[in-house]
């Protein structure tokens, strides 16, 4: 985040909270805003033996022209798209090794402070197996878990 500040030339505040913009939203929203929903089917639930995740984002229509999908290449971590906001490193995607995580946010107006969501969506995709990516997601985000749920779905290549 350091980097992108300095790189576009603004304060590590306005980065920090684009970054938070998530929590943001699902802390204070005097309208509830949940969004997002999403699906997730096993192989053996498929009918062809595949797994299937999708999502949608259906909250984010004051952000229409600002989401890009970048392709991320990280040796020695995992290959991977993301879908997110121009600006973040983190969000909805899917690695190499089949991870896919996702979130649909619920506004509950609760939460403590911690790691933005979006950064721990980059971790989770940076890893090969879920166990690995659930035992650091949990040692750095418990304090930090926004809102949400988030499902995870792995198959094959």
């Amino acid at each position: 985040m350091k980097g992108i500040a300095e790189g576009v030339g603004v304060d590590f505040a306005s980065i920090l909270t684009l970054y938070c913009s998530s929590e943001e939203m699902s802390a204070t929203a005097s309208v509830p805003e949940d969004s997002c929903s999403a699906i997730a089917v096993p192989p053996e639930a498929s009918g062809n033996g595949r797994t299937y995740l999708g999502q949608n984002w259906d909250w984010w229509s004051i952000g229409r022209g600002t989401t890009v999908l970048l392709e991320v290449e990280q040796k020695p971590f995992a290959r991977c798209l993301i879908v997110t906001e121009a600006g973040l490193v983190g969000g909805k995607g899917l690695n190499e090794f089949g991870l896919g995580p996702t979130m649909n946010a619920l506004s509950v107006k609760k939460g403590r402070g911690g790691v933005p969501v979006q950064v721990l969506l980059r971790a989770a995709l940076s890893q090969r197996t879920v166990r690995r990516r659930s035992r650091r997601s949990r040692a750095r985000s418990a304090p930090a878990r926004p809102a949400s749920d988030s499902l995870r779905a792995t198959g094959t290549r």
